[in-house]
Parts: structure tokens; C-alpha cells; sequence
């Protein structure tokens, strides 16, 4: 599942790490872009093996995306 960090870059402290959930990839834009999968602008994605809670994404400042596709990878 992939969330898009729209307040700033993905980096080591900006995304919650989980032992049953691993980080499957991360992806930063050169700059700050709009997405229309979220209908906002975001500076990169963090994607996971499953889906995060609502709460944790809020407290990172990740916007939920989609199911990631193959064709969409690194989009």
C-alpha cells in the first residue's frame, strides 16, 4: 500500500517502521509534485507490504494512496 508524504521528502524518521509490516520501497519526486491519486501535492512515497492505520498516517503526515500496480511503480 502506498502513502504519499506531502509536508516533506521521505527520510529516516518521517515514516513509521513495523515488524509485521515491512517497507517494500521509497520513492522521492526531485521536487514537490502534484499527485492526482490524492488530488495534492507530495514530495515522495513510502510504500508497504499492507495497510498502515489512519492514526499513524496522520501522526506522519502520509497520505493514503492506492494498491500499488506494477505499471504505476516509481510513477
Amino acid at each position: 500500500m502506498r502513502y504519499y508524504s506531502h509536508c516533506r521528502p521521505v527520510a529516516p524518521g518521517t515514516f513509521p517502521r513495523f515488524r509485521d509490516n515491512a517497507v517494500v520501497d521509497i520513492h522521492n519526486f526531485d521536487d514537490r509534485k502534484y499527485v492526482k491519486e490524492i488530488d495534492d501535492t507530495a514530495w515522495g512515497w513510502v510504500e508497504y507490504e499492507f495497510e498502515i492505520n489512519e492514526i499513524t498516517a496522520d501522526l506522519y503526515d502520509l497520505m493514503k494512496g492506492g494498491e500499488v500496480k506494477d505499471d504505476l511503480k516509481k510513477s
